[in-house]
């Protein structure tokens, strides 16, 4: 989440990121309360069938839970280590959702930088009758020792505030079983989320067209004539060095499933800018799709490459891997000029 603006993006020690990063979130929640309803319109309409179409799951609780209960049955180890977990509101929602479908045998194990965070996962999780199921860990991942071995991991946009992502993956690898899964959704495009060039022209193209008012970003309180192409990691360790999450993957691990989506709709439906947009507005409606639709032409072509995923990845080579539309990941990788 961009936070702020900021000239000393890279001048920050690590140890202030850290503070940073904590300090961040002890007054938020779920940051994904403050998507706005056209984010919804937009992930529904044209990522959800995607997603679908290649897992048979309807959503993201289901991916990672059936993926975990495939993943403990082939493995037999119950621990699912998620990296990053925040306050754990999706842990606790995955864990509910596997006793549902009647699969009690798991520990969530939360890696977690802040302490803060780790206190609401456990509150959580006692509040539901599930604290049992938990296990917090206070960890800075950049250098994370595991003390356990894991049937099955997890990253919830959480990669993308990594600085040792080559550590990582590689203890990461190391941890899992050799049948264990690594599930994750996140964001690869630029660092600190920036628009490569070509995807920038675009945006900037369209952006002399819109209404004054749908050009300020409610976070940052910038309005201007061009699109700002703002880099967020200059606080904490936000997108830190998200283009190298895919390419670093592909070295450490190998893919079962995986779905790239997200360029040009971004800052049109994320939290800077897609409060102007109401999803019930049929304009609103079309100028999205209209987008999103340009988007997958350019993807196709080559000429873009998305800037989020889901994957299933595994430590060993997979026989039949499930790609969207016969697109690798080899092939979606945006190579830095």
């Amino acid at each position: 989440m961009c936070a702020e603006l900021r000239s000393d993006a890279r001048e920050a020690s690590h140890e202030q990121r850290v503070s940073e990063q904590i300090r961040q979130y002890e007054e938020k929640g779920n940051m994904h309360d403050e998507l706005s309803g056209i984010f919804d319109f937009w992930s529904q309409t044209f990522i959800r069938p995607r997603i679908t179409e290649v897992t048979g799951h309807h959503n993201h609780i289901d991916i990672y839970a059936h993926a975990f209960i495939e993943s403990i049955k082939a493995t037999g180890n119950p621990n699912i280590g998620s990296i990053g977990s925040g306050d754990g509101g999706l842990e606790n929602t995955i864990a509910r959702h596997m006793i549902h479908l009647g699969f009690p045998d798991f520990k969530f194990v939360l890696l977690e930088l802040s302490p803060i965070q780790n206190a609401r996962a456990m509150e959580t999780a006692r509040e539901g009758g599930i604290g049992d199921k938990f296990v917090p860990l206070e960890v800075d991942l950049n250098n994370w020792v595991p003390d356990r071995k894991f049937g099955a991991m997890m990253a919830h946009h959480a990669l993308h505030h990594i600085v040792e992502l080559e550590k990582l993956f590689e203890t990461t690898r190391n941890a899992m079983e050799d049948e264990a899964s690594f599930v994750t959704f996140d964001v690869i495009g630029r660092n600190g989320h920036m628009r490569w060039p070509e995807a920038y022209k675009i945006i900037n193209a369209i952006w002399k067209f819109l209404p004054p008012e749908s050009r300020t970003h409610l976070q940052l309180n910038y309005n201007g004539e061009d699109f700002l192409n703002h880099d967020c990691s200059g606080e904490g360790f936000e997108g830190i060095r998200a283009q190298d999450i895919l390419p670093l993957l592909l070295r450490y691990f190998h893919f079962d499933t995986f779905i790239g989506w997200g360029n040009l709709a971004e800052p049109f439906v994320d939290r800077g800018y897609g409060h102007h947009y109401n999803a019930n507005n049929p304009r609103d409606a079309a100028f999205i799709t209209f987008i999103e639709e340009l988007n997958e032409i350019l993807t196709d072509l080559g000429y873009l490459k998305p800037t989020q995923i889901y994957a299933r990845l595994r430590k060993q080579p997979v026989e039949k891997p499930k790609f969207y539309k016969g697109r690798t990941p080899e092939s979606m990788i945006r190579v830095p000029d």
